[in-house]
């Protein structure tokens, strides 16, 4: 809809559709659209483009996101809508998913590094760099893995898509269960309840503390870093008990290292601890994993 600036850009593209994977197209795409936004024009038309000073990001954001945005963030059908994502990448319908995770999300604590709450945006917008991702958008998937669909590095089962990888692998499962347990925040799943309520943090309002959505996202971000800097580098993974082993323990490193100190891991707990065994999977609601990788 945007005058063609960058005629070669693949966003202006309609016949395409939006197929790149280069962080330059996605900057320049959202320059283009903060750019045709009515606060970003004077009465005359001309645009305004003198954000500065120190709340220059926060001006940013506010025109381009809390007014433009907000109100159609809840819209059930909207494609790009939060619901409408829920749903299309993770099976979970309604708009009670949506209202839960954004309520939810008011308890992350300041001290949460910044690149943990990005990884977890990422997660809910299956926008993580999966093989399965990027073999299906235009991407290069490894060569020596593509004939056997890209099994999970961590399982070795499945697929390396962010809803096997989160929801339903074996060793990410037992490592949530082991990691709770060490910083003293399990939980108990209700009956029916799908695994990626638990995954995102999108469970009823005020059914857990504030401690648990802190410590799902740190625990998603240690997922997909040590999937990505260790079981990537294995030639096959090892045992699912020593996977979940290695990845609890590097998940209460992270988390060690950036909760207030009344949150932390105590060593006795962490090195003597009695661990009850993993709960066997709820039965799930949801019929099916949805598409990992639906169009946008």
């Amino acid at each position: 809809q945007h005058p063609p600036l960058i005629p070669n850009k693949p966003y202006l593209n309609s016949a395409r559709g939006w197929d790149s994977m280069i962080i330059g197209d996605h900057r320049d795409a959202a320059a283009l659209d903060l750019l045709h936004l009515p606060h970003a024009r004077n009465f005359d038309g001309s645009v305004l483009v003198n954000y500065i000073g120190n709340s220059k990001s926060r001006n940013i954001y506010h025109d381009a996101v809390s007014e433009e945005y907000k109100p159609d963030i809840l819209h059930l059908t909207a494609p790009t809508s939060l619901p409408s994502k829920l749903h299309s990448r993770w099976g979970l319908e309604g708009i009670q998913y949506a209202i839960a995770l954004r309520a939810n999300a008011s308890g992350i604590g300041g001290w949460m590094p910044a690149h943990y709450r990005s990884n977890h945006i990422k997660l809910i917008f299956n926008a993580l760099a999966t093989d399965t991702k990027k073999e299906r958008r235009g991407g290069s998937g490894p060569a020596d893995r593509r004939a056997d669909g890209f099994p999970c590095y961590l399982c070795g089962g499945s697929t390396d898509s962010s809803f096997h990888i989160f929801t339903e692998c074996e060793v990410t499962r037992q490592a949530k269960h082991i990691f709770l347990h060490t910083i003293d925040c399990s939980y108990e799943q209700p009956q029916y309840t799908p695994d990626a309520v638990y995954t995102l943090g999108a469970w009823q309002i005020d059914q857990h503390p504030d401690k648990l959505m802190n410590a799902i996202i740190v625990f998603n971000h240690a997922v997909w870093d040590y999937r990505t800097m260790f079981f990537k580098a294995l030639l096959e993974p090892p045992s699912n008990h020593e996977g979940a082993t290695r990845l609890s323990a590097y998940a209460t490193t992270l988390w060690d290292g950036s909760a207030p100190t009344k949150l932390r891991s105590g060593p006795l707990r962490r090195l003597h601890g009695f661990i009850p065994p993993v709960p066997p999977r709820q039965p799930q609601r949801v019929q099916g994993p949805p598409d990992p990788d639906p169009p946008d």
